[in-house]
């Protein structure tokens, strides 16, 4: 089926970082530049990204390519990323000095390349910088752990107790442009069919050879009606290169009802990310249960 695995990172800065926005912006983008380097045909960059791989001759030994990152010209529906980053540690703001502290969460197969990642961290530290200004030397890794392998058919099978009740704490979630409308509505349905869909998604680009049965989910018509509320704050960061303004919400949803048949899934999503930029670090979430 599918495995999480989360590293634990710890960055020692050695000059002043400024994250004029969301940090997680700042990771993820400046990660993917310096992957960009593994492209098997240095003459097809620009800037950096990858124009396009379609008929690249030597897509089979391109890490690149294997682990789906993005391209400047899409081609059909672009994979999911590989990863995702946990940054609800980090703030927006400036950081003098001391030491940056996140999570690095990989999907499947991608985990056969967590070294990729470190060095490409390395690369940022050294030549690239991070930030609003960012300089070369700009720190160096002083750790990257691995914390926890999770099993998503052994979550999706652990014995849960009664719950009356879940309540979900989002710090950054963007939904569909539908959904973002006031007033914003997150329905137990729609969450459980984005965390199955974007499950599904993980499970053809990095799981095991062996299709993820639609069984071992929790089928939709299942789904009991429940009292729901949300209280969410409408937020705008700046997309960090694209000059265009994104809402998201931060606040937190309520489902009265019977949930214990609900919580391995959306457990499991909190640590997938839960809507849109999962990668960038928005869409996890902390739950708390009502017995």
């Amino acid at each position: 089926m599918l495995t999480l695995h989360t590293y634990h990172i710890r960055l020692h800065l050695h000059r002043p970082i400024i994250f004029g926005t969301f940090p997680g912006f700042y990771l993820r983008n400046a990660l993917v530049k310096a992957l960009a380097r593994h492209c098997r045909e240095p003459e097809r960059m620009k800037g950096q990204q990858v124009v396009s791989c379609k008929g690249c001759g030597r897509i089979k030994n391109c890490l690149y390519y294997k682990l789906n990152l993005p391209v400047e010209v899409p081609e059909g529906i672009p994979g999911p990323m590989p990863f995702s980053l946990k940054v609800d540690s980090l703030i927006t703001g400036k950081y003098e000095s001391g030491t940056l502290e996140f999570e690095l969460v990989l999907f499947g197969r991608a985990n056969h390349c967590a070294g990729a990642f470190k060095e490409a961290l390395v690369e940022v530290g050294s030549n690239y910088g991070l930030g609003e200004q960012g300089q070369a030397d700009s720190f160096k890794i002083v750790g990257f752990e691995k914390t926890a392998t999770f099993d998503v058919a052994t979550m999706l099978n652990a014995p849960t107790e009664e719950y009356n009740g879940l309540q979900l704490h989002f710090r950054h979630l963007k939904l569909s442009d539908k959904r973002m409308k006031s007033p914003p509505r997150l329905p137990l349905e729609y969450l459980l069919q984005m965390i199955e869909t974007r499950l599904e998604n993980l499970t053809k680009c990095y799981g095991e050879p062996s299709v993820l049965k639609k069984e071992a989910l929790t089928p939709l018509n299942s789904v009991k009606p429940t009292t729901h509320s949300e209280q969410f704050a409408l937020c705008n960061y700046q997309y960090t290169g694209s000059g265009q303004g994104h809402w998201f919400l931060s606040g937190k949803v309520n489902f009265k009802g019977e949930m214990a048949q609900y919580l391995n899934l959306i457990t499991i999503g909190s640590i997938l990310g839960i809507g849109r930029f999962t990668s960038y670090g928005f869409g996890s979430c902390h739950i708390d249960k009502f017995m």
